[in-house]
């Protein structure tokens, strides 16, 4: 009902707009658009699920270990969310039912959010009373920008395009998925620093 109601949005916000000729094209264009990026989905969940499998061992063994109990991490499973209705209308170019792949961890007063597109992932360690806001999308990114995106290859399942920035460290690369428990504990090691300073 929801994905209806997103499209139905779109089609109005075209119907507005446009003439039918086209409104015909957008149509043409959003189910190309959809139908080329469904595997996309696939494989940005199969990499995100993969990461959280590590980051949630890793989270076990860390609250064994430590005592505190403000110490401890907490943890959201990723979830399919759909592109909200409003996203839809304030962005034209978003298609409606553009799936946003979405988990996160906690510890202290921050959070490591990674969220996946279909041409993507991002990574960002944020306050945690940012967290609503960036799972709304009403957060705004430059003050805190992903510190990692991921860009998958068009042609391989296997093969994407890693940046990460902050401050004055930086690094492109290509890796594969075989990289990913290698990711988790970078992401896991950073999510704890930025906790205890």
């Amino acid at each position: 009902m929801d994905d209806k109601k997103c499209c139905d949005a779109y089609w109005i916000k075209e119907l507005a707009h446009s003439k039918q000729s086209q409104l015909s094209q957008h149509e043409a264009e959003q189910k190309a658009w959809m139908a080329q990026h469904s595997q996309n989905d696939k494989d940005c969940s199969e990499w995100i699920d993969h990461l959280f499998e590590n980051m949630i061992s890793f989270s076990d063994q860390f609250d064994q270990v430590v005592t505190e109990i403000n110490h401890k991490i907490e943890w959201e499973t990723p979830a399919f969310h759909h592109v909200d209705c409003v996203d839809v209308l304030q962005e034209s170019k978003k298609p409606p039912g553009e799936k946003v792949y979405a988990g996160h961890l906690t510890y202290a007063d921050w959070t490591l959010m990674i969220r996946g597109y279909s041409h993507e992932i991002q990574v960002f360690i944020i306050p945690s009373n940012m967290l609503l806001q960036l799972t709304i999308g009403s957060f705004d990114s430059t003050e805190f920008p992903p510190v990692v995106r991921i860009n998958f290859h068009p042609d391989s399942t296997e093969k994407a395009h890693l940046k990460y920035h902050e401050g004055s460290q930086s690094l492109d690369k290509e890796i594969n998925s075989h990289a990913l428990p290698e990711l988790a504990k970078a992401f896991f090691t950073a999510l704890v620093e930025k906790g205890r300073s």
